[in-house]
């Protein structure tokens, strides 16, 4: 399935596949890269809920659970149209960006998914809970279902039996929304968004806190002398998205146990990094909490006299240490080159590959770094070197666990008004735009040597 975009932002039009694993995206400053990578996040945070209760689906919530046991519904095209129009009006993309409902980033924004009925219709469905069972064969449009809350109440007390089933039909209802929806996108996804500056939430995650805590204790203070419309006024507007959020509210309410899934990602930023971060409470028991660096001597430095790369990757270290999920996560990162060296830029950028290609993981990277892109390309040429041209051993094969197919990978260049997929042929794929300007600096730089060179001899003479 993809996702067609119109007018958000300076992207007049554009379209994303949604079932790569890797995403790049190029392109120039102030092109919407980052709108659309927080856009994803926000779809594959919603579907990765599976909150599809508040939709209004005829065929399901008229249903009569309580006295049908065995039902089908027909997945039309139009029943399918409807839950895919509703999940795109439940990303309400101004809450998404902190900003009014007419804003002019969205202005005429239209969002609509490009899909293949027949790809929909191929999958399979099977699930099986305590008060219901749900069957869909493959390549079928029946949805099999088998109502067990006649059995489950009888299980129940009698006295308990008038309200146990309402709340069980609702969430047989839920269940079979939820199963309906796990047909548009091919797993459910956990995203996690990392975005630029990324220094800044940790050095003022504390601040961005308390300061809302008390204009929402102003707000109320005030609320019971205003009518409505004049309350929303004064309601403020966040001054960053909610996938910054995200960020923000993890920072603060960070736990001390560390997962077990990803410490070669967190041994490897150590190793980059040249040491390692340290927590602690500022208050024990309560957050928020301070952070250090801890030199290779064990030597102790407070974030702020750290190096701008240590304070730059700090998020991605807590990332893999605390928050990322065991499978199925989607890791968005913005500029991942902030404050490197091009050896780190290299080094991250093969272990952001490694984490994309185990446990059913997805990537998303934007960047104007052209090392990246050519790291990311030279992944490419080694994909197609193992999955296609048959080569089963080569030494780069071991900076990988496993390495995806070229088909995984989707790249997309900005020009300011389009998205523009990057064609990937049998030599990986060529990044016009960087080597455009790469050649500019160098064709100069030929021209200045040359001049140089002349004046030497003319000298000479």
């Amino acid at each position: 399935m993809k996702l067609h975009i119109e007018n958000l932002g300076p992207i007049k039009k554009g379209t994303i596949d949604l079932n790569k694993r890797v995403y790049l995206f190029v392109g120039y400053n102030n092109s919407g890269k980052t709108y659309v990578a927080q856009l994803l996040w926000q779809l594959f945070k919603l579907a990765s809920i599976r909150d599809y209760s508040n939709f209004s689906i005829k065929e399901i919530d008229e249903l009569d659970l309580n006295t049908q046991s065995e039902l089908q519904i027909e997945l039309t095209e139009k029943f399918i149209e409807n839950i895919l129009n509703q999940l795109l009006t439940n990303l309400k993309l101004n809450h998404l960006f902190g900003i009014e409902e007419f804003h002019h980033i969205l202005k005429n924004v239209h969002l609509e998914f490009d899909y293949n009925l027949e790809d929909i219709y191929s999958k399979k469905i099977c699930k099986n809970y305590s008060f219901l069972e749900i069957l869909k064969d493959s390549n079928s449009t029946i949805l099999n279902l088998l109502s067990k809350i006649s059995s489950t109440n009888k299980d129940i007390k009698n006295s308990s039996k008038d309200n146990i089933a309402p709340f069980l039909s609702l969430a047989t209802k839920d269940a079979i929304k939820t199963a309906i929806g796990s047909l548009f996108l091919e797993r459910r996804t956990w995203p996690f968004f990392l975005p630029a500056s990324r220094s800044f939430y940790l050095a003022n995650y504390k601040y961005i806190i308390n300061a809302e805590r008390e204009e929402n204790r102003l707000l109320r203070e005030r609320g019971s002398d205003l009518n409505l419309e004049e309350l929303r006024k004064l309601i403020p507007k966040a001054n960053y998205t909610k996938a910054a959020e995200q960020l923000i509210n993890r920072i603060h309410n960070l736990k001390d146990k560390p997962i077990k899934n990803y410490q070669k990602f967190v041994k490897a930023l150590e190793s980059i990094l040249g040491g390692k971060f340290k927590a602690e409470n500022i208050v024990e028991g309560i957050s928020p909490k301070k952070f250090s660096f801890l030199l290779k001597n064990e030597k102790e430095l407070p974030l702020h006299l750290a190096s701008s790369s240590v304070n730059q990757l700090l998020s991605l270290y807590l990332y893999f240490k605390y928050w990322a999920v065991p499978k199925n996560g989607f890791l968005m990162i913005d500029e991942p080159e902030e404050n490197l060296h091009p050896k780190n830029q290299s080094k991250l950028t093969e272990l952001l590959l490694d984490y994309a290609g185990i446990n059913s993981n997805r990537l998303l990277i934007n960047t104007h770094s052209s090392l990246i892109t050519e790291v990311i390309n030279n992944y490419i040429l080694l994909s197609k070197l193992k999955h296609e041209a048959g080569v089963k051993e080569h030494e780069d094969y071991g900076k990988y666990e496993n390495i995806l197919k070229p088909e995984d990978i989707g790249i997309y260049f900005f020009n300011g008004t389009e998205i523009r997929e990057y064609t990937i042929g049998e030599y990986g794929t060529i990044f016009k735009d960087f080597d455009r300007e790469i050649y500019k600096v160098k064709n100069k730089s030929e021209e200045l040597s040359k001049l140089i060179f002349e004046n030497l001899q003319n000298a000479n003479q």
